[in-house]
């Protein structure tokens, strides 16, 4: 996996797939403790999307409740950090998290 930069994106552009979500699911809890530490000014690690060569694609493969609490705050942006890679690679990323 070669990182490649940090960026800020939107939300609604990064692809949130059951495919690379390997928890069971995501935890209410921790996405509102997230959710009201962000809206406080808590500063989080950049969610990890990878993108396919050539494409405008952004599949997120770590930050899941991280990116849930930014839709619900309905944060313009998020600070992500981007692999080169598709779905398979992410995936992968996902399980070794």
């Amino acid at each position: 996996m070669k990182k490649t930069k940090t960026i800020n994106l939107s939300p609604d552009s990064i692809e949130a797939t059951k495919k690379t979500q390997v928890r069971l699911r995501l935890c209410p809890d921790s996405i509102d403790d997230y959710a009201r530490d962000m809206s406080n000014g808590a500063i989080f690690p950049p969610i990890v999307v990878f993108a396919q060569k050539g494409t405008e694609r952004y599949i997120l493969a770590d930050g899941f409740h991280r990116l849930s609490a930014a839709i619900r705050l309905k944060k313009k942006e998020v600070e992500v950090e981007v692999c080169d890679g598709g779905p398979d690679d992410a995936l992968r990323y996902a399980l070794s998290a």
